[in-house]
């Protein structure tokens, strides 16, 4: 059972999360990571794994240490203007890899990009990681379905350079969203998910 004090410290790390947020996602964001955190906390008492629909949550923490992982997808789903189960139609998280498992169409260059800004807004969101490796998105591509035939990756996300900033060169280059590369992904995934 859960004390006075332990509710009031995950009603605390719930209300920090949304802080940023706007309403009417605010109060909804609130009560979703809260009944997480709560489900979570009452998970681990119980040394019982959590799953979560699609996404492998168990209660691994991330790097912040308050918050968690399905904290994290809350988060992101908010800012998509989407509930986390809308969100889970698009994106899975299984073992700490994205995958994206809606149709993405388009041209190899459009669905490259596409899926790029989805899987480097969920690791920066759900993971606090902001730079990725070309080789890490390309693995993500694949198991979402989506090929790299021509290998011409880093030179799409080089063209869109509005979206995404780039270090290091040949195998090692890392990418990271910029702040419109961020608004565009959370656009992206809410027209994924609302089939648009």
């Amino acid at each position: 059972m859960m004390n006075l004090d332990e509710l009031k410290e995950k009603i605390k790390i719930a209300h920090e999360a949304v802080s940023d947020e706007s309403e009417p996602y605010k109060i909804e964001s609130f009560k979703i990571i809260l009944k997480i955190l709560i489900i979570d906390y009452l998970s681990e008492k119980q040394g019982v794994e959590r799953r979560t629909g699609k996404v492998s949550t168990g209660t691994e923490k991330i790097s912040t240490g308050a918050e968690n992982i399905s904290t994290n997808l809350a988060k992101l789903a908010a800012n998509c203007e989407l509930t986390v189960d809308e969100l889970e139609e698009v994106i899975t998280i299984e073992h700490n890899e994205v995958e994206i498992i809606v149709n993405i169409t388009g041209n190899e260059a459009e669905q490259q990009v596409t899926a790029a800004k989805c899987v480097l807004i969920t690791h920066e969101t759900v993971f606090k990681q902001d730079w990725m490796k070309t080789s890490t998105i390309k693995e993500s591509l694949r198991k979402s379905g989506i090929q790299d035939k021509s290998s011409h990756l880093s030179e799409y996300l080089q063209r869109q350079s509005t979206l995404f900033r780039m270090r290091g060169k040949g195998s090692g280059a890392e990418y990271k969203l910029t702040t419109q590369g961020r608004t565009s992904a959370y656009q992206t995934i809410r027209k994924l998910a609302k089939g648009e």
